[in-house]
């Protein structure tokens, strides 16, 4: 690697819920360390290093424990009670608050003008905690941003009719590929590339007619392409 490449429109958010550091590459350089994302490519690491870290709460442990400085820390001190180091910048917040520890962290992505978002450690534990994270996902869909949720054995993205709204993934062997709608409807969906084809129908937040649960990679080693034309799609990739 000839120096290190940074993204500086991508934002790395380490959550504060179970300990998950398959989806990085941490690398030591003389220009500082550089954190990439090894489960986007079946071919490793991509090419451009994250542009800044926030780390949600106890993520700060997380992010420690990853050799990961964070940029930010975005904390209720709820669950987290160490020392800090002084060149990380805290967003304090009272514990009683209307937004999760994590959704202020994207808001902070957001406002700062981050249009890449990947979220780790934000999957499993509390199902309410992962619950309200898929809705974080939807409030970043809805304002333009390209966000994700990876983890071991799982990733999640997001498709926004206005916003990002097409996505391409290269096949994981061993996964499966569902999408749900997250706002009453989902129109114009298109899926190619996949064992379950469709063009531009409709798919329904309570699934009443169609599921889009359990779908395949092509056998041809093809991307799967997804779109959409309005509403607002959760896209998991699971371990079988």
């Amino acid at each position: 690697m000839n120096g290190i490449r940074k993204n500086m429109k991508a934002c790395l958010i380490i959550s504060g819920g179970d300990y998950d550091d398959t989806c990085l590459k941490v690398t030591a350089a003389p220009e500082g360390t550089a954190v990439y994302c090894n489960a986007k490519k079946n071919d490793g690491e991509t090419d451009e290093a994250y542009g800044f870290v926030i780390a949600c709460d106890r993520g700060y442990h997380h992010a420690i424990r990853m050799g990961i400085m964070p940029d930010v820390l975005v904390s209720d001190f709820d669950s987290f009670d160490g020392e800090v180091d002084e060149r990380v910048i805290v967003e304090r917040h009272p514990s009683a608050k209307n937004d999760t520890d994590t959704m202020l962290a994207v808001k902070y992505a957001l406002e700062h003008g981050y249009e890449k978002i990947d979220i780790i450690c934000g999957l499993g534990g509390r199902a309410d905690h992962t619950f309200a994270n898929y809705q974080t996902g939807v409030y970043a869909a809805g304002r333009g941003a390209e966000i994700s949720f990876l983890s071991a054995d799982t990733r999640i993205y997001f498709l926004a009719g206005n916003g990002v709204n097409t996505l391409e993934l290269d096949p994981v062997k061993g996964y499966g590929l569902s999408v749900f709608s997250m706002t009453e409807k989902c129109k114009g969906l298109v899926l190619r590339n996949v064992a379950y084809e469709t063009e531009g129908i409709e798919l329904t937040h309570d699934a009443a007619e169609l599921t889009g649960e359990s779908n395949e990679f092509s056998d041809e080693g093809k991307s799967a392409f997804i779109s959409l034309e309005t509403g607002t799609l959760m896209v998991m990739i699971c371990r079988k």
